[in-house]
């Protein structure tokens, strides 16, 4: 029977078109099935299905979520890629895991309950059997480098029946399944080959979001093997690692790519090509302005040959337009420290990590080169720069100083998961305003908010009476050979008007109108400049490097996919006792230019419950807003740490974040974390 249909064609982002056609049901159905899955809400539409999975061809089905799901029907039986995200947890034979983290886990996690084997990477099956191995090493050691890790893992134990690896060959209805290692966006991750229906199809997890796009880059972050880059300091670390894994997904020539979230592609080659070829572009533009090639010089070639990229002279040829041998006599260097010393003797120091620091001031006092220390400025919370101020403060009696924006990750930086926290609070502080000055004997000094390295950084400007030259105290902002923005858990934001956008703006303003200076990186022994053009080309490098990282991200604004701690749960670790009331607060970055609604979904473990809060928040442009949470925990919950895991999915789109705060329940009264 021949029907007229009307099709409209749902909004996407380069078309929208209505057209009138006269064709029968049957045909129009079959014709849309061998198209793009991008009209699949079109073929549920008309077909009047109810069953979310929606065929791509005779044998696979595919169902969109915050995770993709993918199945394989054959001869009455069925086999999951990824997991359901419908939570319908219907009976199938095996799920197949290519990584661990926690979205993935917990979308198959009810099919396995429901008698699934479980196929997972071997490299990580011990953490997905044994969560707990992980996490205790994690709040050990998370205050170090250690804590650079991304920690979107599993939370609740799984047991994983078969453990894989590549070459590995899952065989299943007449089917082998080829098992791929494809670690990179995801240690020791895996993807999976599979021939049916005339197609090769590769699951890939997320090593490919959509054509020529990736999620994020901050589950890049990594130590670069081979070289002296740990983590901490490895942007872009895996991506030699992800290189080479979609080079293996190409070698394999399959016809559909369905990753773990986005879109399928049915187009691999172009796709992948894109990618490589953004992030390649991305690290370029990075290691034009990066103090990695000050602090790790020597292993640039390593670095390039990972990436599979070449740099010309141009490339690395930015340096700081005046460097000196030496600081002015009045300022003595310490390692990762300075000290500021007055014509009557009296000495203020910047920063204090270490205990050598705290001996160089005694000896210095002993032998009457210094009478006394009046006063500590912080530049930022990390522990080499932090970690000996109290003792320092009880040793001395000196006043301390630090930016208004450092007060909570100063007084608790167990609340914050940042990498490299100091190890304790510092109370007492004397908080500062950006811009103010305060007068020091014969020096003027002004403060100001520097969110260079870290987005919780400040800098100090010091004059003294009587000279021309300023020094610029600013953490570890700058090297001569550019930005200290190597650790994306830092939270480096792309931000007009902040991050680095603020200090350049800063040094540019100071170059207008102020007297000469230089700055003073504390690891760096050497005061360097930068002059009104070099400023600029570093504008312009970070200006170019949102235009990559947009084409790059699928997100409204790029910071969604550069900021891995744009939506959390604070404080992030506490003691409390069995029974005690406690509160938990979400903050959510909003980085869209327009008001954004989130949904909060809580899996609390057993022991604890919710007594208020809501279950979604409206964040306005550009803000940060929070949403309070109160917790209960029972009287006769068990001692020791428990993880509580939070998923904040924005209410129109996929863009989701996986966080967690820790709790240790204590057996006696203790002081909160």
């Amino acid at each position: 029977m021949k029907s007229k249909v009307l099709i409209i064609i749902p909004k996407m982002k380069y078309i929208k078109v209505t057209i009138r056609i006269r064709i029968s049901r049957k045909s129009l159905l079959s014709a849309i099935k061998r198209f793009s899955v991008l009209l699949l809400p079109l073929t549920f539409l008309l077909s009047g299905c109810t069953d979310p999975w929606q065929e791509i061809s005779d044998h696979v089905s595919i169902m969109k979520g915050h995770v993709n799901g993918v199945q394989i029907s054959k001869n009455g039986n069925r086999l999951v890629v990824y997991g359901d995200p419908s939570g319908e947890s219907e009976k199938t034979d095996y799920v197949l895991f290519t990584h661990n983290h926690r979205e993935l886990i917990e979308t198959g996690r009810k099919l396995v309950v429901n008698g699934a084997r479980t196929v997972a990477p071997a490299g990580e099956a011990g953490n997905i059997e044994q969560p707990d191995r992980f996490w205790k090493t994690y709040i050990e050691k998370r205050e170090g480098y250690f804590g650079g890790m991304m920690t979107n893992r599993a939370i609740k134990s799984m047991e994983v029946a078969e453990k894989v690896r590549g070459d590995d060959q899952i065989s299943w209805q007449g089917l082998n399944i080829k098992v791929l290692d494809t670690p990179g966006y995801a240690e020791d991750a895996v993807s999976y080959i599979v021939n049916i229906d005339g197609r090769k199809y590769a699951f890939v997890g997320d090593l490919i979001y959509d054509k020529g796009q990736i999620a994020d880059i901050y589950n890049l972050q990594s130590a670069v093997e081979s070289t002296s880059l740990g983590r901490y300091h490895g942007y872009l670390g895996r991506l030699g690692q992800l290189i080479s894994s979609l080079e293996k997904i190409l070698a394999e020539d399959p016809d559909v790519i369905i990753p773990s979230r986005g879109n399928p592609m049915y187009e691999p080659r172009k796709a992948i090509a894109s990618l490589i070829e953004q992030l390649q572009e991305l690290y370029k533009n990075y290691l034009a302005i990066s103090s990695t090639r000050w602090y790790f010089g020597e292993d640039l070639d390593k670095l390039t040959d990972n990436a599979r990229i070449s740099l010309s002279e141009e490339d690395t040829s930015f340096f700081a337009e005046k460097l000196i041998n030496e600081p002015p006599s009045w300022i003595k260097s310490f390692p990762v420290s300075r000290l500021i010393m007055s014509d009557k003797g009296s000495g203020f120091l910047i920063d204090c990590g270490n205990n050598e620091v705290i001996k160089k001031i005694e000896n210095m006092m002993r032998e009457g080169k210094l009478t006394d220390l009046e006063g500590v400025f912080i530049t930022h919370y990390h522990g080499d720069h932090v970690n000996r101020v109290n003792e320092l403060v009880e040793r001395f009696g000196c006043e301390v100083y630090a930016n208004e924006i450092l007060k909570e990750i100063l007084e608790q930086p167990g609340a914050f998961n940042m990498p490299y926290t100091g190890i304790k609070p510092i109370q007492g502080i004397n908080y500062v305003s950006d811009r103010e000055t305060m007068q020091w004997h014969e020096f003027k000094m002004k403060f100001y908010d520097f969110p260079g390295q870290t987005l919780y950084h400040g800098a100090m400007r010091v004059s003294k009476k009587n000279e021309n030259t300023d020094i610029f105290f600013i953490g570890d902002a700058f090297s001569p050979t550019g930005l200290d923005d190597y650790s994306t858990q830092n939270r480096n934001l792309l931000h007009k008007g902040t991050g680095y956008y603020k200090c350049l703006q800063i040094l540019k303003d100071m170059n207008k109108k102020e007297s000469p200076y230089f700055l003073i990186n504390q690891h760096i022994q050497l005061p360097f400049w930068f002059s009104n053009e070099q400023i600029d080309v570093m504008t312009a490098k970070l200006n170019r490097r949102r235009e990559i990282l947009s084409a790059l991200f699928p997100w409204k604004n790029v910071n969604f996919g550069i900021d891995p701690r744009w939506a959390r749960l604070y404080p992030y670790q506490v003691k409390k006792k069995p029974g005690e009331k406690f509160e938990v607060t979400l903050r959510v970055m909003n980085h869209a230019e327009e008001k954004e609604r989130f949904n909060l979904d809580m899996s609390l473990p057993e022991g604890f419950d919710l007594k208020s809060g809501s279950e979604s928040i409206s964040v306005e442009p550009l803000q940060e807003k929070e949403l309070n949470l109160t917790l209960n925990t029972a009287e006769d919950i068990q001692p020791g740490l428990y993880v509580i895991p939070a998923r904040i999915q924005h209410a129109n789109g996929s863009l989701s974040m996986n966080t967690e705060c820790c709790i240790e329940i204590l057996e006696c009264a203790t002081s909160r974390y």
